[in-house]
């Protein structure tokens, strides 16, 4: 964001008569200097003295234009953890006076936005945006107010709340509608279009795309019309409207016959897949043909050729042209491995490997799977070493957030305690004063000073009180401080535990997986040898067979001498034959151990499965090759949180941690197996469970509950036999709650588990609203469970979009009832 120099003038008028001329002068001097210097340490440099001036001269004004003009230059040299202390130095600053500072407290909102933007902490960028919007209130027909609209529907968007988003949107467009300005509705439509995109909701993109379409028909624009129409036929195309997207591909080669007003080599491919995916492929050779010539005469550029003539097999391979498909990929590979593009040529190994295959050259198949392999885990592990970056970078923008706010409450008890040493002074001083003025007083002015004295006393009770005051505060900020840090303390190691956790399970199922993978090809080559050496055998024996009955039809007319010899050759074949039979029968036991031992590895293959997934959608998943996503109206959510843990842990290595905490894991998982439950995953010392997926029913709540008291006894008896051995023990939280989720498995290759929705949140919330050692659940849980256990009403809290919450602690089973 850039200075306003208006908005800095007009504020420079104001304060001229509160503080010093010439500092200020030298102030806006300074500033005025980093904006023409290029050097970024001399702009640093500059800036932070113009800071020391402004702070000098103490006004207030200067101080946050200056820290501000620090955020945005760090913002722009990357140094995102810098620039968002400097944006809440601002802030804090300006509460001094609020109404010279409102417009800066609104920049700064905006620049804390953008910087968690940047991070992609889209949930903390939209909480600092609607921060900005109370600021200008219903005025967002400003542009700044404009632009802020569709940043908040843009992350509420990336937060996966396209409802919310499209609110604040509809705002713009209906003030668009009203000021009639096509333009920047079609540049709104536009980015909607792309939001739906990118989260795959091709209809409702579609149907903003014909929005789009009806407005610039009006304007007869070529250019923009071809650009939407192609960009209608594409999504046509996605979504498998084969014909209608070849409608609007082809209405788009019309408008660009005079002038190409989008990629031809990029149409004329489209239209090409287009003609594939309706069957007709002489057509779409034809066009891809068609493309490849128009790219070579607008000079060959490498990567779009490769792409190009990939897709050109892929075709091939479709229509059983085996040929053409190998020449093609061919090609592909070697203008792809020139070209160095590592993605493209991932992909066309895979390919070239099922030509091959059909092709009979398993060897080469073979070296081309296993170099598709290879390039397609270097893309994983990098997409992993870059999520991992990400997190870490997140990480620390959170903390610096957290360290700057803490360092201003640590100023604030400096500032109290100043205050504080002050009142004492005055104190001394008035009854110094008192002393001096009692020696000096005649007799006839006796009253008076009496009088006078007891109104001092008053005044010196009065700043007592306060300093009091003062001194309860300073405690109740100290104590605000250290539970803080206790809880930043608590955040931190959960995040390195989980991070260590996942990188060593990541480690653990690459190497098992490809340990597996190569004894199961050795295991397919040892079976092939062995059935080529059982056929050999077999035409042996056979051969063995027709000469014997060879030398029997001769020796009929042999002499008696003959005779006599050819039986013992006839002796001497039935032995080798004999010992031919054992070498075969002794060879298919081996061919039937090899078997058994590759049918135990799939039953290994179908635990490990049922172990990650539940069985119904581990069935799912193996019969079709997809788990669908389902919504459940009625599921009970369990969320378990070890109190007192990082006070515990403290006292434990981590070896010992990690073995207890996997202890209490293991009992876990054994009681949601006995009361009908799904864990879900666990996260850090937390564990989640849901009953009522992926087999619904209805007694989940009673599961819920019960599953619940079993686990909470458990962790009573291992602590009380803790703390006998003197050793400090966590406790544990519970919370539950009732309602609609949608559950499915997350990820294509490593397959996770998982439910969604507010009623995952609220469990969350029940979790956290309770005490050690109890289960707190929602009033949607005791509804169903009141008839069976005793409860005690808590009060309740105020959640999200839900009003306030009624909570209850399970106490026990009511009387002459049962679960």
């Amino acid at each position: 964001m850039l200075f306003h120099f208006s908005f800095l003038a007009c504020a420079l008028t104001a304060q001229e008569e509160v503080f010093d001329a010439a500092g200020n002068t030298m102030v806006f001097e300074l500033l005025d200097l980093s904006r023409k210097m290029e050097n970024p340490d001399s702009v640093r440099l500059i800036l932070k003295n113009a800071y020391n001036i402004a702070n000098s001269v103490n006004n207030s004004w200067a101080i946050q234009r200056t820290l501000a003009e620090l955020s945005y230059f760090e913002k722009r040299a990357g140094n995102l953890p810098s620039a968002l202390r400097y944006a809440l130095q601002v802030i804090r600053e300006g509460e001094k006076d609020d109404q010279d500072s409102q417009m800066m407290h609104y920049e700064m909102l905006i620049q804390m936005g953008d910087i968690y933007q940047l991070e992609n902490l889209n949930e903390q960028a939209k909480t600092y945006y609607q921060q900005a919007i109370q600021i200008i209130g219903d005025d967002f027909q400003l542009s700044e107010g404009a632009s802020l609209y569709e940043k908040i529907g843009k992350n509420y968007f990336l937060t996966g709340q396209p409802d919310s988003a499209m609110v604040y949107f509809g705002e713009l467009e209906n003030l668009y509608l009203n000021s009639q300005e096509d333009k920047k509705r079609v540049a709104l439509y536009q980015q909607i279009v792309t939001l739906f995109k990118d989260a795959n909701l091709l209809t409702e993109a579609l149907a903003y795309n014909e929005k789009i379409k009806s407005i610039i028909e009006k304007d007869k624009d070529p250019a923009l019309m071809a650009t939407i129409v192609n960009n209608i036929g594409y999504i046509n195309s996605t979504l498998g409207n084969h014909e209608k997207a070849l409608t609007f591909f082809k209405q788009t080669r019309e408008l660009c016959k005079e002038e190409a007003y989008v990629d031809q080599v990029a149409l004329l491919t489209n239209i090409g897949i287009t003609y594939h995916n309706l069957k007709r492929s002489n057509s779409a050779i034809d066009y891809l043909r068609q493309a490849e010539k128009l790219l070579r005469k607008n000079g060959d550029p490498k990567k779009e050729k490769a792409s190009l003539v990939y897709t050109l097999a892929v075709i091939y391979l479709n229509g059983n042209d085996i040929y053409n498909a190998k020449l093609s990929i061919d090609e592909a590979e070697k203008i792809a491995t020139q070209d160095n593009n590592q993605l493209l040529l991932t992909d066309i190994y895979a390919t070239a490997g099922n030509i091959d295959e059909k092709l009979y050259q398993y060897e080469s198949a073979l070296d081309y799977y296993q170099r598709h392999l290879l390039l397609r885990d270097s893309f994983l592990l990098e997409e992993r070493k870059r999520q991992q970056d990400l997190l870490q970078q997140q990480f620390l923008l959170n903390r610096s957030e957290k360290e700057t706010r803490l360092l201003m409450v640590q100023q604030d008890i400096q500032k109290l305690m100043i205050s504080q040493l002050n009142l004492e002074k005055d104190k001394i001083s008035l009854e110094s004063e008192k002393l001096q003025l009692e020696n000096k007083t005649k007799e006839s002015e006796l009253i008076r000073l009496q009088q006078e004295r007891a109104i001092q006393e008053g005044e010196i009770k009065n700043k007592a009180l306060e300093a009091e005051r003062t001194e309860q505060t300073l405690r109740l900020t100290a104590q605000r401080l250290e539970t803080e840090q206790k809880e930043r303390a608590l955040g931190e190691l959960r995040q390195k535990e989980e991070l260590e956790r996942l990188k060593q399970q990541n480690l653990y199922r690459e190497n098992d997986m490809l340990k597996k993978d190569k004894d199961l090809l050795t295991k397919d080559k040892n079976l092939l040898t062995q059935q080529q050496e059982l056929d050999r055998l077999n035409l042996e024996k056979r051969q063995g067979e027709l000469e014997t009955i060879y030398v029997l039809s001769g020796i009929g007319l042999l002499i008696l001498l003959m005779i006599l010899a050819g039986l013992f050759y006839f002796r001497g074949a039935n032995l080798k034959l004999a010992e031919q039979n054992e070498q075969i029968e002794n060879q298919k036991i081996e061919i039937e151990h090899s078997h058994q031992q590759v049918e135990e590895e799939r039953q290994k293959a179908e635990e490990i499965l049922l172990n990650i997934l539940p069985a119904e959608t581990a069935r799912e998943l193996k019969e079709t090759g997809v788990a669908t996503p389902r919504t459940y109206e009625m599921v009970s959510v369990l969320f378990s949180d070890f109190s007192e843990f990082t006070s515990a842990a403290e006292e434990m290595e981590p070896d010992e941690l990690i073995e207890e905490l996997n202890i209490c894991f293991m009992k876990f998982d054994e009681i949601m197996e006995q009361n009908n439950m799904e864990k879900i995953k666990t996260i850090g010392d937390s564990y989640m469970c849901a009953g009522g997926v992926p087999a619904a029913n209805k007694t989940n709540p009673i599961d819920a509950i019960n599953a619940a008291k079993a686990m909470q006894a458990y962790i009573r008896a291992r602590r009380s036999a803790r703390e006998k051995e003197g050793r400090k023990y966590w406790g544990m939280r519970i919370g539950i709650h009732t309602g609609e989720v949608i559950a499915g498995v997350v990820g294509k290759k490593k397959f996770a588990y998982d439910i969604w929705g507010d009623t995952v949140n609220l469990a969350s919330r029940m979790e956290s609203s309770g005490e050690d050692g109890k289960i707190n659940i929602s009033d949607a849980t005791y509804k169903y469970v009141k008839d069976i256990y005793k409860c005690q009403y808590r009060g309740g809290i105020v959640a999200k979009n839900k009003g306030s919450v009624e909570m209850y602690f399970v106490e026990g089973k009511l009387k002459n009832r049962s679960a």
